[in-house]
């Protein structure tokens, strides 16, 4: 089982904080290697969370924020390529373009000050600001 799998299961059975845990290692994996989520796991969350907006799912926000990001830095051949391929990912690109409509420099990977809890489950604004308080 992978990490993004392990999520998608926490998801299934309404387990938060596995959730949260599970999207900090993932960022933190890809940016400690300097790499991007492969095209067979991007094609498998993308798939499996072809039902949900990418605002109410975080891991689908991260894996279309990568893609903007991956566009808007050189990577357009690994950006097109993947959404050639894979109708659940064009999908999910073009929602999140679509709805945020941004030019954000923002590396997914990185859990800045600023982003710390950007793609944690939360079920409330209050639930959100003390995030990290209930992770350590």
């Amino acid at each position: 089982m992978t990490v993004l799998e392990l999520w998608l299961f926490a998801e299934k059975i309404k387990c938060i904080k596995l959730q949260n845990y599970s999207v900090n290692f993932i960022q933190e994996y890809y940016l400690q290697d300097a790499v991007f989520i492969d095209f067979i796991d991007l094609k498998y969350v993308a798939g499996a969370t072809k039902h949900d907006y990418a605002r109410d799912n975080p891991l689908r926000k991260f894996c279309a924020l990568q893609l903007h990001y991956q566009n808007n830095n050189g990577e357009h051949e690994a950006v097109h390529q993947a959404i050639l391929n894979s109708s659940d990912i064009i999908n999910l690109y073009l929602e999140y373009e679509g709805t945020y409509w941004l030019d954000s420099e923002f590396d997914p990977r990185s859990r800045g000050i600023n982003f710390s809890c950007e793609f944690h489950v939360h079920d409330d604004d209050e639930d959100r600001e003390d995030c990290q308080i209930k992770l350590e």
